[in-house]
């Protein structure tokens, strides 16, 4: 006498892959994330330098003894 029967065992194959499946979306949910934190950061750092180029023009106002 078997301990699981077909059916059963079948179920487990099943709840298993499903355990997978979740583990991948969460993996691949995770990666997702960080990509766009990552692009968040590069977007922010570009937009400071570009703040430091462009700010000291803006603050001039015409003034001829600016440097």
């Amino acid at each position: 006498m078997a301990l699981l029967d077909e059916n059963s065992l079948r179920k487990l194959k099943c709840l298993s892959g499903l355990k997978r499946l979740e583990n991948i979306l969460r993996w691949l949910s995770n990666l997702v994330l960080l990509m766009m934190r990552a692009c968040y950061l590069m977007i922010y750092s570009e937009k400071r330098k570009l703040h430091f180029m462009v700010d000291p023009l803006l603050n001039c106002h015409c003034n001829l003894f600016c440097y």
